[in-house]
């Protein structure tokens, strides 16, 4: 008796990894909307900060005419972004310069207006509209 075996991939249907992004995608994709960056650097904060430590990049950085920087997080895992929404939640004059993308958040300086903030938001945004460095090419699934 034989078996015939055949290995058969399974179809692309699966929503990508929670930490899919980088600091490097999400800031691309801000240049890439035409947004000045400048002085991107590690974010640091003294041992006794009282902000959660659960991302796993932290950047700041401004852009012309804001001394206040702006500062991008990307994060592993969904409960360590929502450490860092709920402890935003705090600061309610912050809502309207928040914006999150994937396992990206983008706290926006609020020295820059409602406006240029949703330039950023909307900037950020299309970063589900690219692929990360090293990501697999899309597969294509057609019907039989």
């Amino acid at each position: 008796m034989t078996y015939e075996t055949t290995l058969q991939r399974p179809l692309a249907t699966e929503q990508p990894a929670f930490a899919r992004w980088d600091a490097d995608d999400a800031l691309d994709v801000l240049h890439q909307a035409g947004l000045d960056l400048d002085h991107v650097e590690q974010a640091r904060w003294p041992t006794n900060a009282p902000q959660p430590r659960t991302q796993r990049q932290a950047f700041t950085f401004r852009s012309p005419g804001i001394v206040d920087p702006h500062l991008l997080l990307v994060f592993d895992t969904e409960e360590g972004l929502e450490a860092w929404r709920l402890w935003l939640a705090r600061y309610w004059k912050a809502r309207p310069y928040i914006s999150v993308q994937g396992n990206v958040l983008l706290l926006v300086s609020r020295e820059a207006s409602l406006v240029e903030a949703e330039r950023f938001h909307a900037a950020l945004a299309r970063l589900g509209d690219t692929a990360p460095e090293g990501a697999p090419p899309p597969v294509e699934v057609t019907e039989r």
